[in-house]
């Protein structure tokens, strides 16, 4: 059985790309565009790791991952973001954010793809 991603990401263009890229990876892919929906879908699917954009509307990333954390703890958590890592690493340590996934331009997903694997197969620990 195919595990099961689920990208929260605002940017349709962005969101559809990292389903597609999934997909074709072999992963069953949920999506929503912004964290609250996010947190709807997980009572309903078996997902074994969420991907989160940092700035979303409603709820944004660290607060999302926070909470799955907190409710859903054997979820594996990866955060995204275009901005400089450095900006934001109070925020990281205090929302305890051990993996984090840049998408510069253009958008290389051989880090993303990398990274879940490995989360997926419990080989990597984060920051």
């Amino acid at each position: 059985m195919a595990q099961s991603i689920l990208i929260a990401e605002d940017d349709e263009a962005i969101r559809i790309l990292l389903k597609e890229v999934l997909q074709a990876e072999g992963y069953h892919v949920f999506t929503s565009s912004q964290g609250r929906e996010a947190l709807d879908i997980l009572p309903h699917e078996n997902i074994d790791l969420i991907i989160s954009d940092i700035n979303m509307p409603i709820m944004n990333g660290f607060e999302l991952l926070e909470t799955v954390a907190n409710d859903y703890p054997d979820i594996q958590r990866i955060l995204m973001t275009a901005y400089n890592v450095d900006d934001y690493m109070n925020l990281i340590q205090k929302y305890n954010i051990g993996n984090i996934v840049t998408k510069g331009l253009p958008f290389d997903t051989s880090e993303l793809i990398l990274t879940c694997e490995q989360l997926l197969n419990r080989n990597i620990f984060g920051l």
